[in-house]
């Protein structure tokens, strides 16, 4: 069996979730899969490429796509071509990796959706993200594909909402990167000296923009902190998103008074040193498809605050503390109660450990795996008319 991915984003300088889905995704099948072969679908991008080690197995090769991704991506969108065929040689199975469209004449196709807040949430995305969003899923639906969604939560609300048919749908849950791990490393001094570790703080960690709900955290963080309730900064990592500009504003003007620190998009490295300093992770989203930060924290030995929304109960278990995402009187009580109780933070260090032990890339993989060769006999019987 041959199979092409679609690796674009692996390869590109910021990491995003589904960046590093992919990314894991890879190294995992490199482990588990020595027979089939595996062509990753790469191109250069205007946002900047990253050093990006990928699997270095025999049954792997890169394979750079002549253009840049934009016009790739308007072709594909626009025309359905060049056919992946034309470029990459015959394909038994294409998986794309988030919601996107790759042209293909014949492959079986997968696709993984990561969330369909495009959808349930239109006013959080631009008119140009959810054409683009709406327009990849609605052309990848058209060829029938097996469908992989990060939870139980967004199979749900793939039928629900896009109407896909749940004999179509897998659900296969995400894991941690790697690099998040409880124990310091080298570089954890230095990091902490930069960004003045040593003195407790709270972390978000999220693209800003409306739907990772920053704007009601802040109202909550900051009532406790001026009620001299708790003593903690809060940290805020992730790049610039959609609609942030009212949120930053609220930002700057706290950062005045030292209560918030902005810290933008920072290297893997910096924020699993981040998240193992953290007195807790607070990620109060309004809706994820899966929420990989609240593992990543997990797995780094730090508890975790989370919306009770979304897949991130999931996700969370009964290992973490689950507020109402539209109550910042909730958001900050939870907030208090971590700040002020070691013992709480403590046991939630341990629930969240072992919670996160129970979601390995392998078994990611393993189940990823087992699509493609269902994906493979279904795309066999319908070009033999079965």
């Amino acid at each position: 069996m041959r199979l092409a991915i679609d690796a674009r984003l692996a390869a590109w300088k910021e990491r995003t979730g589904t960046a590093r889905y992919t990314s894991n995704l890879l190294r995992a099948l490199a482990e588990v899969d020595k027979a089939n072969t595996y062509s990753l679908i790469l191109t250069r991008s205007r946002h900047g490429m990253r050093q990006f080690s990928f699997p270095n197995a025999p049954n792997f090769e890169s394979r750079w796509l002549p253009w840049e991704d934009r016009l790739h991506s308007a072709l594909w969108l626009a025309a359905s071509w060049p056919y992946i065929e034309s470029l990459l040689g015959s394909v038994d199975v294409l998986h794309l990796t988030n919601v996107s469209y790759v042209a293909s004449r014949q492959a079986a196709l997968v696709i993984t959706v990561h969330d369909v807040t495009f959808i349930s949430s239109p006013e959080n995305y631009s008119r140009k993200d959810r054409w683009f969003h709406r327009t990849a899923l609605n052309k990848a639906l058209q060829l029938d594909p097996l469908v992989i969604a990060d939870s139980e939560y967004t199979a749900n609300s793939l039928h629900c909402e896009v109407g896909v048919d749940t004999k179509r749908i897998r659900a296969i849950h995400l894991a941690p990167d790697p690099i998040f791990a409880p124990d310091a490393t080298s570089e954890d001094m230095t990091i902490s000296r930069k960004y003045k570790l040593e003195t407790p703080f709270f972390l978000f960690v999220s693209t800003i923009e409306p739907r990772k709900n920053l704007s009601r955290l802040l109202t909550a963080f900051l009532t406790a902190r001026r009620r001299g309730l708790i003593w903690q900064r809060l940290i805020v990592t992730g790049r610039i998103g959609w609609l942030a500009d009212p949120t930053l504003r609220e930002l700057r003007r706290a950062q005045t008074t030292g209560e918030v620190e902005l810290v933008g998009f920072v290297d893997d490295s910096v924020l699993a040193c981040f998240m193992r300093q953290a007195d807790a992770l607070v990620y109060p989203s309004l809706e994820e498809g899966f929420g990989l930060p609240v593992l990543e924290a997990m797995t780094s030995g730090t508890p975790v605050v989370t919306s009770n929304a979304g897949a991130l109960p999931e996700v969370a278990g009964e290992a973490a503390m689950l507020v109402d995402p539209l109550d910042p009187y909730d958001i900050c009580r939870a907030l208090v109660l971590l700040g002020t109780d070691p013992k709480r933070r403590e046991d939630l260090r341990g629930l969240g450990l072992q919670r996160a032990r129970s979601f390995t890339w392998r078994k990611t993989a393993e189940q990823t795996l087992a699509v493609y060769e269902e994906a493979t006999v279904a795309g066999r019987g319908r070009r033999h008319g079965q």
